[in-house]
């Protein structure tokens, strides 16, 4: 009887201590749960996109040699791409170049030969405005004496010495002599005015001669310039990017490119990775900048990458029927796996208020 007494109060103890725990063990599992906010996500499809991309294009003749890469193949910073022959455009720059060297030197004695007929004109030393002024003088000295004589003649004809015509004929003298004397001054001018447009001919000439040294210089350093692209390297076209994917490669081996041609091919950088998403208007509302994401590609959704959204537009699209808004995702941890172009799930975490 004792023993039956004994195992019936133990058997009370036992359920009393078990209900004693579980009342415990209630008690943070409701304090836990949250009074007003539940996690919730929202599913929807993107494309992996790259925020750095580069078209690779050149604007000058070319012709393109070889071909290094193929549509799809990583690249390194400073991987060759491909190779051109460029012997067009160096014959070309070294023409110009030449043509400048002509020019300055054209130049040089155009101006020293103004310079000096400036100061010929000036002082008039010039050979034929030396020779017409010692003409000159001649023909004054010869005027001057001739003047003379004539007042002698003169005076005999008042004293009856000569006749009237022999005056005359000295009078002639004197003014053929007064005649030349002007025909010389007149030649003088007309050398003078001869020279001075020489040097003004001479001078629209060197002018021109410079503009055209500078039209030049323009042309080769704009000729140069074309060149110096971070991604040209000689006469080969290489990678400028750490971590790139080539894609859109539009011309072969062969082919001829110029001022006018399209882009040779173009590289993104995978680096720059993002996921490019559309959400329906029901439930943009919900999504904030900083919430995270879960990102699921097609190809394999036995992976999954850490998101965060970066970007949310300021306007909605309808496509299709359906209006949405376009949003931007981060990848936190991507890989090799994913790639441009490569169509993914993603699922925006966010809290449900009530």
């Amino acid at each position: 009887m004792l023993k039956k007494i004994i195992l019936i109060g133990a058997i009370i103890c036992f359920v009393f201590i078990i209900g004693f725990d579980n009342s415990k063990k209630e008690e943070p599992i409701v304090n836990s749960l949250p009074e007003d906010k539940v996690l919730e996500t929202i599913d929807a499809y993107g494309v992996v996109r790259a925020q750095e991309r580069q078209n690779i294009a050149i604007d000058f003749n070319a012709i393109i040699d070889s071909i290094n890469v193929k549509n799809g193949q990583r690249i390194n910073r400073g991987d060759t791409l491909l190779t051109l022959n460029m012997d067009d455009y160096f014959f070309d720059l070294k023409n110009k170049k030449v043509k400048v060297s002509y020019l300055l030197k054209d130049i040089s004695l155009l101006d020293d030969w103004i310079e000096e007929r400036k100061k010929a004109l000036l002082n008039e030393s010039d050979p034929n405005i030396k020779e017409i002024l010692k003409d000159l003088e001649k023909a004054k000295e010869f005027y001057d004496i001739a003047l003379e004589e004539l007042n002698v003649k003169k005076q005999l004809f008042n004293t009856k010495a000569i006749s009237k015509d022999e005056l005359d004929k000295y009078k002639d003298i004197v003014t053929e002599k007064k005649y030349n004397i002007e025909d010389l001054e007149i030649s003088l001018e007309s050398c003078k005015k001869q020279l001075n447009d020489d040097i003004i001919r001479d001078t629209l000439l060197l002018n021109s001669k410079e503009m055209s040294v500078k039209t030049l210089e323009y042309e080769i350093e704009s000729k140069e310039n074309k060149k110096n692209k971070d991604y040209m390297r000689g006469n080969e076209i290489v990678s400028n990017m750490d971590n790139g994917v080539v894609y859109d490669i539009n011309y072969g081996e062969g082919d001829l490119v110029d001022n006018d041609s399209q882009k040779i091919l173009s590289i993104m950088d995978i680096s720059s990775l993002y996921i490019d998403a559309d959400i329906t208007e029901d439930f943009i509302n919900h999504v904030e900048i900083g919430d995270e994401v879960i990102i699921i590609p097609v190809f394999d959704k036995t992976l999954q990458y850490r998101g965060r959204i970066v970007n949310i537009a300021k306007h909605a699209v309808e496509r299709k029927g359906e209006t949405t808004v376009n949003v931007e995702v981060a990848i936190l941890d991507s890989d090799t796996a994913l790639l441009p172009g490569f169509n993914v799930e993603i699922r925006i975490i966010f809290r449900c208020v009530f």
